[in-house]
């Protein structure tokens, strides 16, 4: 059936899932879980590597001490076993980038580019979860990345009437640009899908 292919714009596949499922993220539930566990850091483009990098001296004000002494040691993007660029992880397994609030994990980097120095909130691997792209030429697939941890999220979304293309589409707009999200909304309202109560 048609209705169960993934949506395709441009050189981008998106599956129904993403278009249908509510999300939206609960941090006094999860408390920040997904910038503390994980094996590796959040992946990283080529430009966001050479930002964060260029860009470490000021950065450093906004990270706690663990971070601030592996960005030191590492630098802002080191790359893991599969060659991808990563901001390592601390001592105690979470991303440098990542600092406490209360009983809370927050990422630093927003206060970064609230300051102007940042030109993005955060790297798109973050900005996006739950969502990822996998590159595979020419076409970029998004896919859900189900984690027990977003259990809650899935339930605001509901409560708050929130679907997750919607709770993430600045983060599409930061990777594919405003003239896929104009696109995207063209395409939502001809094939009538679902938008968000506040959207």
């Amino acid at each position: 059936m048609t209705s169960n292919l993934p949506l395709i714009l441009g050189t981008v596949l998106i599956p129904r899932e993403i278009m249908k499922e509510f999300f939206f993220c609960n941090l006094p539930v999860c408390k920040g879980a997904c910038c503390v566990y994980g094996e590796d850091g959040p992946p990283l483009s080529s430009e966001e590597a050479w930002i964060l990098s260029s860009l470490e001296e000021k950065l450093l004000p906004f990270l706690d001490n663990s971070g601030r002494t592996i960005i030191k040691k590492e630098g802002f993007a080191m790359r893991d076993s599969s060659g991808t660029f990563t901001i390592p992880l601390t001592p105690e397994g979470r991303c440098a980038a990542a600092i406490s609030n209360g009983n809370q994990t927050l990422c630093s980097l927003p206060q970064a580019f609230n300051a102007k120095i940042l030109p993005y909130p955060k790297p798109v691997s973050c900005h996006l979860y739950p969502v990822r792209i996998e590159e595979k030429s020419p076409f970029s697939i998004l896919t859900y990345d189900r984690w027990s941890i977003c259990n809650s999220a899935k339930q605001e979304g509901k409560k708050r009437n929130i679907l997750l293309i919607d709770f993430v589409m600045e983060a599409l707009e930061q990777r594919f640009g405003p003239l896929f999200i104009q696109d995207l909304k063209d395409i939502r309202q001809t094939q009538s899908l679902p938008f968000s109560a506040t959207k």
